[in-house]
């Protein structure tokens, strides 16, 4: 399963064919060794995760999420936790996923 710190194999399309290398436009070429923040969703019957190209971030040097494509800076998650560090945007995270879990109030009839 995965663990935090972990590493999990990840395929990306496109790549080299006839020599010509081909990649998915939104979607530059994972550098190998960087380090990624992903989200991902689980294909239950495929037993694999599959992702969207807004829906990946590099980390720097300094430890903060970077957008790794200027147009999807227009999305408000991308703007979002572009810029804080991991930690921060975890519990920016976190926070909002318990908002959506939290049972709305009923109003009276």
């Amino acid at each position: 399963g995965l663990t935090i710190g972990g590493t999990i194999p990840v395929a990306q399309g496109g790549g080299l064919w006839e020599g010509v290398a081909h990649q998915i436009d939104g979607d530059p070429v994972l550098d190998v060794g960087a380090i990624y923040v992903f989200f991902l969703k689980k294909d239950e019957a495929a037993g694999n995760f599959t992702g969207t190209p807004f829906g990946r971030f590099a980390v720097d040097t300094s430890n903060r999420i970077q957008v790794v494509d200027a147009r999807w800076t227009y999305l408000p998650v991308v703007a979002a936790i572009t810029g804080l560090t991991i930690d921060d945007a975890a519990a920016k995270i976190q926070a909002a996923t318990a908002q959506l879990a939290a049972p709305s109030p009923v109003p009276p009839p």
